[in-house]
């Protein structure tokens, strides 16, 4: 029986993708399906679908002087900055089959189907991850500058963070970024029960800040805990606190569970105190009440600075470049070796808001689709930016072709006459029709054909018609052509609304 759930599944084995298609429509679901990452980050938008299936290998760790593919963790990254939330199950090859990769630390942050599998097994992990509460979820984009990992470490204390979100424990964040603490703060309270009660804030980092000058005050933090009544109670900073604040705040907790007994609210409240550095030193050097640490840390969890989870740079990335891109109207840059090189050359001491910052401005003033490490030659010294290795020609070659971005309208720009060197084994895409595309000589006719048909397809958008009478053929050559390099594993433009598609 249909249950109207649109799922895409992306696979790049034929069988192994038509297999599970049709495992999931026997099970009910709508299903699409994409042949790579790039086809499948052209047909998400926000609310096409409800689920993706992801076959596509994962690269942990990146090799050494490997060049920068889009693995399933990137693909992960970047269908969440185009809609944030969506469920992802990700197929994968048990290690001993030859993927030398630890991976079950990812099962708690998400959702993984390890192979071999039946039909059962694949409908009822989907489901599993499309109801799943298992796993933080983002509600924004921005949220996954927090969640997306791949840090061992780091996700086992996500996961720690999700199992208190059902129960009344005081938690304790540390991370040197304010913004990370608060973002995961707020994803913790909106995943349990609490998600409908109150949300209160107090920001103990500046004077005159809510609650921080008036700390002394008698009644103040009584009454802030009156405000959230249930709900979750954000004390940001608390290592900023003076030792008197800190006592009247100790006070407080400590007598929670006694105040107005007949109140459901008032004893389930969830206290979530955030940190920048260790409050055990602190205790140490005498600055911090022991007892408040005590109250405080129930569920401890720590954010990793960035320099601690160099691996998780390319994901970041990838996230945030996709997302302002697309918000822009650009065409997603794509990153030559060099570019990731250097992102892991420099100590990040602003940690992802710094991270967000630079990829944003390196993808707004980027001479072209490419970015390599001359992108970021504004953040690092010229001794370091000269040690990196330079990027194989082939590699800057290939991005610029298939990465290029349609002039928008009106810009003045849709006729330019520079030539694109392309590369005669990947059709061009996100370029107009009219434009100058160079190839080399001695090309055989049958490549040479290929090449025009499919990189015409894609200027009209995948309108077979079109590209008929713009070629002088008729619409059944071209049809039967598309047949023949759809079976030969080349990739076809999607024809959007027309009927004429297959």
């Amino acid at each position: 029986m249909a249950n109207s759930l649109r799922v895409l599944v992306v696979e790049e084995e034929p069988g192994m993708r038509d297999g599970m298609a049709y495992s999931l429509k026997r099970a009910g679901f709508v299903t699409d399906l994409a042949r790579s990452s790039q086809e499948a980050l052209h047909l998400v938008r926000p609310g096409a679908y409800d689920a993706v299936v992801s076959g596509i290998k994962w690269n942990l760790p990146p090799k050494p002087g490997h060049e920068s593919v889009l693995d399933g963790l990137q693909l992960t990254c970047r269908l969440r900055s185009i809609s944030p939330g969506l469920p992802v199950l990700h197929i994968l090859t048990p290690p001993a089959v030859g993927r030398p990769v630890e991976y079950p630390h990812m099962a708690q942050v998400l959702s993984v189907l390890v192979k071999p599998f039946g039909p059962e097994s694949l409908a009822s992990a989907l489901w599993k991850a499309i109801r799943s509460e298992e796993h933080l979820r983002a509600e924004a984009w921005g949220d996954g500058l927090v969640l997306l990992t791949q840090d061992k470490a780091y996700t086992e204390s996500l996961f720690r963070a999700h199992k208190a979100t059902e129960i009344r424990a005081n938690m304790l964040i540390e991370s040197e970024g304010s913004d990370e603490a608060e973002r995961l703060a707020r994803l913790v309270h909106s995943r349990g029960q609490r998600r409908v009660t109150p949300w209160v804030i107090v920001r103990c980092g500046s004077e005159g800040a809510d609650g921080y000058a008036a700390m002394e005050a008698q009644g103040v933090i009584e009454s802030l805990f009156e405000r959230a009544d249930g709900g979750t109670i954000v004390i940001e900073d608390v290592d900023a606190l003076s030792l008197s604040q800190q006592e009247r705040l100790f006070r407080c907790l400590r007598n929670l569970p006694e105040q107005e007994p007949a109140r459901t609210g008032a004893r389930t409240l969830r206290i979530i105190a955030t940190t920048h550095g260790s409050l055990e030193e602190r205790v140490l050097e005498g600055t911090f009440k022991e007892e408040l640490l005590y109250l405080l840390t129930v569920v401890p969890v720590r954010i990793p600075p960035l320099r601690e989870r160099m691996g998780d740079l390319p994901l970041l990335a990838a996230h945030v470049a996709e997302h302002f891109a697309r918000a822009n109207g650009q065409a997603s840059p794509q990153f030559a070796p060099s570019f990731l090189t250097a992102l892991a050359r420099h100590g990040w001491p602003g940690n992802t808001q710094e991270l967000e910052s630079a990829i944003k401005r390196a993808t707004a003033l980027a001479a072209g689709p490419l970015l390599t490490s001359r992108d970021l030659a504004w953040m690092l010294k010229p001794a370091v930016l000269d040690s990196i290795p330079p990027d194989p020609p082939e590699r800057v070659f290939r991005g610029f072709v298939e990465s290029r971005p349609l002039p928008a309208r009106g810009t003045g720009h849709e006729s330019r006459r520079d030539a694109i060197y392309a590369d005669p084994k990947v059709p061009v895409s996100n370029v107009p029709l009219g434009s100058l595309v160079a190839l080399p000589l001695g090309l055989s006719l049958p490549d040479l054909e290929r090449f025009w048909l499919l990189s015409t397809l894609a200027a009209v958008e995948g309108n077979r018609t079109r590209c008929a009478q713009q070629l002088g053929v008729a619409l059944r050559t071209v049809r039967n052509k598309l047949n023949e390099y759809r079976s030969a594993g080349f990739t076809i433009p999607p024809s959007g609304r027309d009927r004429d598609e297959e």
